[in-house]
């Protein structure tokens, strides 16, 4: 395996760690979608969707499947997707204020990228992930 699938296989374990001791916990919920309360609303169904991305995610580490990579990564882009609206969403709700419009949209867009670089490793990996 790649030192950065190692990493990466190593973080994916220590965010379901995490999350399911947030779920144990219930943590809440520092955030919101499109303005509306939802997951402060909701820390438990948060947590649990945490917790199920997470193992979702540590079991395709563990069965090495091309074809679970591939509707792992179908599954990521889609959130990827209604978090890039949602970003772009609070950062146009911020008026009057471009510095930090401009700034948020800098964040957002380098996290994006970076997250559509892992996406693309992942699909890359046909040595590693080789079971079908």
């Amino acid at each position: 395996m790649p030192l950065l699938l190692k990493i990466l296989f190593v973080v994916s374990i220590y965010s379901f760690i995490m999350s399911v001791i947030s779920l144990i916990g219930m943590k809440g919920v520092d955030f919101s979608y499109f303005g509306s309360e939802f997951p402060r609303s909701y820390p438990f169904i948060w947590n649990l969707y945490n917790v199920l991305m997470g193992g979702f995610g540590v079991y395709v580490f563990m069965r090495r499947s091309y074809s679970l990579l591939v509707n792992y990564t179908i599954v990521g882009a889609v959130l990827l997707v209604l978090s890039l609206i949602n970003s772009f969403y609070y950062a146009s709700s911020l008026s009057g204020q471009t510095q930090i419009i401009y700034a948020a949209t800098a964040v957002y867009g380098v996290t994006y990228l970076f997250a559509v670089l892992i996406m693309i490793y992942f699909l890359r990996q046909k040595k590693y992930f080789n079971k079908a």
